[in-house]
């Protein structure tokens, strides 16, 4: 997932406690609900002016503003199609 996201220009951040298996440490939890905290302070637009998808097929056409009619090429990999308002 890391490679995907980094060749999307994102970074995942893994925030891993000491001695951790598949649970929670105190202060993990304490930074986990601190970046969730920051992101739901900012919000986000419920209607995006722009629109880009890097998937290859879709389920359906239509999300909100946005319909996709057509593509020029199905299951050739992602497509890295975008849409302005």
């Amino acid at each position: 997932m890391a490679k995907a996201m980094a060749a999307e220009g994102l970074n995942l951040t893994h925030v891993i406690g000491v001695n951790a298996k598949h649970f929670y440490t105190p202060k993990s939890r304490v930074e986990i609900n601190r970046r969730i905290d920051s992101i739901a302070d900012f919000g986000r637009e419920p209607f995006r002016a722009s629109s880009c998808s890097p998937r290859s097929r879709w389920r359906y056409n239509q999300v909100r503003w946005l319909t996709i009619n057509s593509m020029g090429k199905h299951w050739s990999g992602p497509s890295g199609g975008g849409a302005d308002r």
